[in-house]
């Protein structure tokens, strides 16, 4: 017996197929597409974008991240274009070491923080599975079961029994079911991949005066680079002009990385939002990603934390009870996702601390000592190892 599109709370069984639409291309929307069509439901992606983005810049795999791609079978996909991590380092801005956090050993192939072409995550679990996306798919409004689509001239109301969320910070369909509200932090990032190589050693995040400015390699032959954005630098961009010596003025330690000329096209800067939610379900609706829980991006938990979300809901449909109850597990298991994002914060504030540098430096050492890698283990919010046991048993 089928769910009813209505209500979201009709009994089902892990043999039915249950018709999904999912809101969103990005990694969570992706990841929990195929995780779902591998259960056997019937899923689609709709994304108000023309196509899949070829370009980008990169991610930070956590162990959490990477024990979902190496259920779906894809982790080994990205290895050649990126690179491996086992030491995080932070810097002051004369180059001395704040506090270094090795990566915690959770399991074979769980010991280390992958740096990798966004874009070639994005082709990886694009391929994972033969769920269809509709490009330029544009959802206006969405309520329990309906979704109202704008594709070109065309206008249509799409039915499903569980619409997944997974649109980004501005989500439309968070703002639709009245789960929460995006809050923007007053900060900048910019974010470029770089065509230089870059040692080891020298990788790692410097807090500096101008903010945080952090270079990590990716691949043998690129460096994903990411700073504060000043004003100078969201001006120059602002303006499409060249962002160079703006970057290098504000951030000496990137200047050697740097290209004498650097368009504005070739370095994303975005504003930091953090996403709060009173709930991550509604009646037929769930969220993942950064419609969930926007968070500032000290941590590299975003994507990550997205990853998670699509191998727990998937993980509490599979269990075959009724999808009403299945939600509202998800929505309890993913509260820890609230910490995360706290912790997150309170690393963004001691990075941009206008404050006494070694009061700022204290701060960073002390969360770099709690027990057992601290922090980092506690961004997890699970135990990477056992997750992609129980995730790679439920797809069989």
């Amino acid at each position: 017996m089928g769910l009813q599109p209505s209500d979201g709370t009709a009994n089902w069984v892990a043999s039915t197929r249950v018709r999904v639409k999912v809101v969103g291309a990005g990694i969570a929307g992706l990841a929990t597409a195929h995780l779902l069509a591998r259960l056997g439901h019937d899923v689609e992606i709709l994304d108000s974008a023309a196509s899949a983005p070829e370009e980008g810049t990169a991610l930070a795999l956590q162990p959490n991240g990477l024990a979902v791609l190496e259920a779906l079978g894809v982790a080994g996909e990205l290895d050649a274009a990126s690179s491996r991590m086992r030491q995080l380092r932070v810097f002051d801005g004369l180059g001395r070491a704040i506090t270094t956090t090795v990566v915690p050993d959770f399991g074979p192939g769980l010991d280390h923080v992958l740096v990798a072409p966004r874009a070639d995550v994005v082709r990886v679990l694009a391929a994972a599975g033969p769920v269809a996306v509709r490009w330029g798919a544009d959802v206006g409004h969405a309520g329990p079961g309906l979704l109202d689509v704008q594709e070109g001239h065309d206008r249509s109301t799409v039915t499903a029994d569980l619409i997944v969320g997974a649109d980004g910070a501005s989500s439309t369909v968070r703002r639709c079911f009245d789960l929460g509200v995006r809050r923007r932090g007053g900060r900048r990032y910019l974010r470029m991949m770089l065509e230089r190589p870059l040692a080891h050693a020298r990788a790692g995040e410097y807090w500096t005066r101008s903010g945080l400015a952090g270079m990590l390699p990716c691949g043998p032959a690129r460096t994903y680079a990411y700073a504060t954005a000043t004003q100078e630098i969201v001006d120059a961009h602002a303006s499409g002009a060249d962002v160079a010596e703006a970057i290098g003025r504000a951030h000496p330690i990137l200047a050697a990385l740097l290209p004498r000329s650097l368009p504005s096209d070739r370095v994303l800067v975005n504003d930091v939002s953090t996403v709060d939610c009173r709930s991550f379900v509604g009646p037929g609706v769930v969220l993942v990603g950064d419609a969930a829980h926007a968070m500032a991006p000290n941590l590299g938990q975003g994507a990550n934390s997205g990853l998670l979300d699509a191998a727990i809901l998937t993980l509490e449909l599979a269990q075959g009870d009724d999808l009403g109850s299945a939600l509202e597990r998800y929505d309890a298991q993913r509260q820890a996702v609230r910490r995360v994002q706290r912790d997150a914060e309170r690393l963004a504030r001691a990075a941009h601390s206008r404050g006494p540098r070694e009061a700022r430096n204290a701060l960073a050492r002390a969360l770099g000592r709690l027990p057992v890698a601290g922090v980092l283990r506690r961004a997890q919010q699970c135990e990477p190892d056992e997750l992609r046991a129980r995730l790679s048993a439920a797809l069989g």
